[in-house]
């Protein structure tokens, strides 16, 4: 089952109830709001990621309610649920190893500098 149908069963089971209210849904309803071939296992799957919560079933009827998981994947838009391209993506990556790199120097010179003002202190205790 696709993205989009997925999104269209959520929307259907959401304008035929309440969120977390139970409403019975026949199998070729669901068929009509997705507009693909879709079978019990689908559903199954929707409950098993949390967006519905499946009452009963027997095949062709089902017993659900939306969760707020679901309700909440039903009014997101496709663009909106497309994976976020990272800031990191847009950084090459020897700017990366530079900084990382940089940054280590700069932490050994700071723990060294610790160190010798520790010997310092110690060895001119009187």
């Amino acid at each position: 089952m696709t993205e989009s149908a997925s999104r269209e069963i959520l929307r259907y089971i959401a304008m035929s109830a309440e969120p977390g209210t139970p409403v019975v849904v026949e199998l070729d309803e669901l068929k009509s709001a997705a507009g693909e071939e879709i079978d019990a296992a689908d559903v199954k799957e929707l409950a098993m990621n949390g967006c519905i919560a499946l009452k009963y079933s027997d095949g062709k009827s089902f017993c659900v309610a939306l969760t707020e998981k679901g309700l909440d994947l039903s009014a997101r838009t496709p663009e909106e649920t497309a994976p976020a391209r990272g800031k990191l993506a847009d950084v090459s990556p020897k700017k990366i190893f530079l900084t990382g790199f940089l940054g280590g120097v700069s932490g050994g010179i700071a723990v060294l500098a610790i160190i010798l003002a520790l010997f310092y202190l110690i060895t001119n205790i009187d």
